[in-house]
């Protein structure tokens, strides 16, 4: 009988401690979930700029002065079709690493932007241009370059766009 009591116990404070490490991931997650989800929106805006104003020129071309205009720190967009990569690219000559956890908008952001290494010519044409961003494991920013350990997704995916 007193056996059954010290199990009984022990059951109770196994499963307080799962309640307490259960409810402390919460408290952990949901913030960080947040944050991304600030992250994806700040990006989605920037894109939907973009959009209206290619919905009004005709050519192919994508028009990105008016970015520049709001943050001349921008130097690109880095896009990989039939990826989610489809982000712009900062370029802080003053602090390489300005971008790693700030937006567009120089705001604090968990998600950073992607950025070029304060010594990059971006300026001339180039195969070699290093872009930093983050592996998020909410599947957001560059936790896609991992797939193209595939040669299958390589093979759909080769070309990387940077304007």
């Amino acid at each position: 009988m007193k056996k059954e009591k010290v199990i009984n116990v022990i059951r109770k404070v196994v499963f307080i401690v799962l309640c307490i490490t259960f409810l402390s991931s919460l408290v952990f997650l949901i913030p960080c979930s947040i944050k991304i989800h600030k992250s994806e929106k700040t990006v989605d805006n920037i894109k939907q700029i973009i959009e209206e104003i290619d919905d009004k020129d005709d050519d192919n071309k994508k028009d990105y002065s008016n970015l520049y205009k709001e943050n001349n720190d921008f130097v690109g967009w880095i896009t990989i079709k039939g990826t989610n990569i489809d982000y712009p690219v900062m370029q802080n000559k003053k602090d390489e690493q300005f971008y790693l956890h700030r937006n567009f908008y120089k705001e604090y952001d968990f998600a950073g932007t992607p950025f070029c290494a304060a010594i990059a010519d971006v300026e001339k044409s180039s195969d070699n241009i290093l872009i930093y961003g983050h592996h998020s494991n909410a599947g957001t920013m560059f936790t896609q370059i991992e797939k193209y350990e595939d040669i299958d997704f390589y093979k759909e995916h080769k070309y990387i766009k940077f304007d």
